[in-house]
Formats: structure tokens, C-alpha cells, sequence
């Protein structure tokens, strides 16, 4: 299965509400990636309110030993570091390919 389709078929696991990033969900997402190697992260409304999601998923990253995969919309995708796995994944934003004009100049 390609690395694009792991993501894509990957369900947010964990939610994150308005506690914020306690050292529980710290230890979840441990879990989780140990056993599963990747996971999606939701952010709920109540803590973006008052948290800004590109700090929060680096803190994220650092704290839980991981590397950040992809942040879209209210969703983090973490994988195990990169020293560990071997293979790297990209975002899906950055796979898509600009479209080309078909008209001639």
C-alpha cells in the first residue's frame, strides 16, 4: 500500500478538546504510534479557540518523539521519526500537481 493511501485511509484517532495537550493525550499518542506507526489527530473547536494548530502540532511532534507528516485544516498527521521508521511520507497537498493550461501561446 502506497504511503499517499495509508494517509488518506487513516481515521482521526485522537481528539484533542478544550484540556489542550496534557501529558494523557501525550501518552496516548505514544501508544498509538508505537503500535501503529502514524496517526491523525483531530483538534476540536473548543481548543483552537484559543491555541494556534501549527504551534500545537510541533509541540505535538517534539513532545511525542514524532515527525509531522501533515497539518490540514483541524487535522495532524504524525509518523514515528524518521530515525526509526526509514520511510518518509508527504503531505497531500503537496502531492497534488499544479493542473497545465492546454492553451497554446
Amino acid at each position: 500500500m502506497s504511503p499517499k493511501k495509508n494517509n488518506q485511509e487513516l481515521f482521526a484517532k485522537i481528539q484533542i478538546g478544550k484540556n489542550g495537550i496534557t501529558d494523557n493525550v501525550v501518552i496516548q499518542i505514544k501508544r498509538y504510534v508505537k503500535k501503529h506507526g502514524m496517526v491523525k489527530i483531530k483538534m476540536l473547536k473548543s481548543f483552537m479557540e484559543a491555541h494556534d494548530k501549527k504551534a500545537s502540532a510541533d509541540e505535538l511532534a517534539k513532545r511525542t518523539n514524532t515527525r509531522l507528516v501533515c497539518l490540514t485544516g483541524f487535522t495532524i498527521t504524525l509518523e514515528k521519526s524518521p530515525r526509526s521508521s526509514g520511510k518518509s511520507l508527504k503531505c497531500l497537498k503537496s502531492l497534488k500537481k499544479p493542473m497545465k493550461s492546454h492553451r497554446q501561446v
